[in-house]
């Protein structure tokens, strides 16, 4: 129960860190076609992210213009979260599919804090039918991550005693829930694990532990030491002008 403790703690200090950002302009992502592969200012290509790419970076630097709206086509949370980590992105193929995701994350910079901040996922995008589709959209308290069984995790909070674990797979449009560990210290104080399966309605978006039955802390631990969170290191965000694509966040660090 400590670490679970430890990690709400860290959770409600990320919120009470976090100013609310408005962001730049609106524009609708999945009515934008993907377009030509473009090139990053050091002349690199992004391929068909590029332009989003472009548009995320200069929100985050703070220039006006047309571009997007933070906390709706991307996370507000790449916007505050200087005081635990360092903005960035990743494309990957989390699915094995042949198309290439676009992450947006936060590389921990506190080593006290890396089972939480670190590696932490905010947005996930990828492209289907030609245009760039949002799959995901999180927050502080709603906080994805990959893991090493290719499964994705998410960690929801609404207060201390109140908070789940939740698993799922990748379609390569949808995520789909597997399972969920949700802790509900309101509805049993004395017995405040539960266990919900997918598969249903409720399911899909997370549940609740009115749907899930009751199981012991040991076996809730159980459940989730399944899955091994991966810390990927995301090309930062923010004076990305002065580095190649293939060198890491850690890098960034070092010589900053």
């Amino acid at each position: 129960m400590k670490r679970i403790r430890g990690t709400i703690a860290q959770i409600i200090s990320g919120v009470l860190l976090a100013v609310l950002v408005s962001g730049c302009g609106r524009s609708d992502l999945e009515e934008r076609s993907t377009g030509k592969p473009a090139a990053d200012e050091s002349g690199a290509e992004e391929g068909s992210y590029g332009e989003l790419i472009q548009q995320v970076r200069d929100c985050i630097a703070g220039k006006e213009g047309e571009g997007l709206t933070a906390g709706e086509d991307f996370s507000i949370a790449l916007l505050t979260c200087g005081s635990y980590g360092i903005p960035g992105y990743l494309e990957e193929d989390i699915n094995g599919d042949g198309t290439s995701e676009l992450i947006f994350g936060v590389t921990g910079t506190d080593p006290a804090l890396s089972d939480t901040w670190d590696g932490v996922i905010y947005d996930i995008y990828t492209i289907s039918d030609g245009k760039i589709v949002h799959v995901l959209n999180g927050w502080e308290r709603n906080r994805y991550y990959l893991c090493e069984n290719g499964m994705l995790a998410n960690e929801g909070a609404s207060g201390a005693s109140d908070f789940s674990y939740s698993y799922y797979t990748f379609d390569g449009v949808n995520l789909h829930l597997k399972e969920s560990v949700i802790y509900d210290g309101v509805r049993d104080e004395e017995q405040p694990w539960f266990y919900l399966a997918g598969g249903s309605d409720s399911a899909e978006s997370g549940g609740s532990a009115e749907d899930a039955e009751p199981i012991s802390e040991t076996r809730a631990e159980e459940i989730r030491e399944k899955y091994v969170y991966t810390h990927p290191a995301f090309i930062p965000l923010q004076q990305l002008s002065a580095l190649q694509p293939s060198e890491s966040a850690q890098s960034w660090q070092e010589t900053n």
